[in-house]
């Protein structure tokens, strides 16, 4: 998709934009020439039509500034603020956000500063259409939000897409509802949704469906048959309300200590032995789902852990290793905490007390993580989106110094001084 041009192409000057014209023709990649170009016009009060054309003219050379596509989003959206959703202005608002999708896909880093602003936007108007189209692509990079779109759905009465939308959701077997809700719950949905509104639901099988949704329920059943049966025979001694209520009681205790046995399990293997790093993992997997509990369980973990006590095998490959801190960066990002994460990055490419080399196989994979790419690669990316400009030099620096780059590594080094002006160390990173 190519950059799209207003409709007229006559670009208007005035005696005090001679200035900025020449800068920019002698510097058509730097974004703070474009800015300040666009500041000028703005405080003179220049037409919008004049701004727009500086801002898709720096988009020309610059497609990929996420800074130059957020302020021209912005601008663009004060213009069509007290306009009927009808107005042509929509429209070709709605084409600068398709573009801006476009330009910006590569930075995933990114993709969430952009997304929640197009969706906010498209909801909040009449244009059942296009928000539909939105959402479907929103969720092929957060399929988490597929319930927002299936409560969307509801409002607009498009209930067949949303049936459709159910039926994804309970057929994943490794959902975790962002809503707090069970599968089962979902599936209850889904039939009282099909069954009500029969004339409306057409896409699906429903009679598919519901067997599908009995053979799910299947296990819960033959486990509450056999509770029942192992029990049948004090229900026959029950002669009271008190000693109904009793057994109930006693159902729901029993019933609470299963669901909390995984929990309860891990906890006498911890107290067994504190130092089991690899229990302290899988504490955290059962958390999932709640945030607050998997951050307080590794708090506690790095506080408990002692690693010259660890009595857990060691890590076999350092790329095993250099995942555990992937993930755990890759954690604190998703819950939006990009410092932690920089911290975190910083720890893991610490260089240890006593330097090994990387192919070492009789020393510590501890001791050579530091020389992981795979490591190196996610700091690089989470400094370019979250740091400063010397922390993200520092980084590549680090890398070449430790001759681990690779050409993709030099390449996005060169883009990274260029996009910052810094075009003979560019140059020079090329030669490494």
């Amino acid at each position: 998709m190519g950059m799209a041009t207003p409709k007229s192409t006559t670009v208007v000057l005035e005696d005090e934009d001679v200035g900025f014209e020449e800068n920019i023709l002698r510097n058509p990649f730097s974004l703070r020439c474009w800015l300040r170009y666009v500041e000028h016009k703005k405080k003179c009060k220049a037409p919008l039509k004049q701004i727009n054309m500086v801002y898709e003219r720096a988009l020309k050379e610059l497609p990929g500034s996420y800074k130059l596509w957020y302020n021209y989003l912005r601008f663009r959206r004060k213009q069509v603020a007290d306009k009927c959703p009808t107005d042509a202005a929509y429209q070709r608002l709605n084409n600068v956000y398709e573009r801006a999708l476009v330009f910006m896909h590569k930075v995933l880093t990114q993709h969430e500063r952009i997304w929640p602003l197009y969706i906010k936007f498209v909801t909040g108007h009449a244009i059942p259409e296009t928000t539909i189209r939105v959402y479907r692509r929103y969720l092929k990079l957060m399929p988490k939000y597929r319930e927002d779109f299936v409560e969307y759905l509801h409002e607009i009465d498009r209930l067949d897409d949303a049936a459709q939308q159910l039926a994804i959701l309970v057929n994943d077997d490794k959902l975790v509802s962002e809503h707090g809700k069970t599968t089962h719950q979902l599936w209850t949905e889904l039939c009282e949704l099909i069954s009500k509104n029969p004339n409306k639901v057409h896409s699906l099988n429903v009679d598919s469906i519901i067997r599908q949704g009995i053979q799910s329920g299947g296990p819960m059943v033959r486990t509450r048959r056999i509770l029942y049966s192992s029990g049948a025979f004090r229900e026959e001694e029950v002669a009271d309300e008190d000693q109904q209520l009793e057994l109930e009681l006693l159902f729901a205790r029993f019933e609470h200590l299963m669901d909390r046995r995984p929990l309860l399990l891990n906890s006498v293997l911890l107290r067994q032995n504190p130092h089991n790093a690899h229990e302290w993992l899988n504490r955290v997997q059962l958390y999932e789902g709640n945030k607050v509990k998997q951050v307080e369980t590794y708090e506690e973990a790095v506080r408990t852990v002692q690693p010259k006590l660890q009595t857990e095998p060691p890590y076999c490959k350092v790329d095993d290793l250099a995942t555990v801190w992937c993930e755990y960066a890759e954690f604190e990002l998703r819950n939006r905490e990009p410092e932690r994460a920089r911290k975190l990055m910083r720890r893991a490419t610490a260089a240890p007390p006593r330097r090994s080399h990387y192919f070492d196989d009789s020393e510590p994979v501890q001791y050579r993580v530091y020389k992981s790419l795979k490591v190196w690669s996610l700091y690089a990316d989470i400094e370019e989106a979250f740091g400063t400009l010397e922390s993200c030099q520092a980084v590549y620096e680090r890398i070449i110094d430790l001759r681990i780059a690779t050409p993709q590594i030099i390449i996005n080094y060169a883009k990274f001084l260029e996009e910052n002006e810094f075009f003979e160390n560019s140059f020079k990173g090329n030669w490494y």
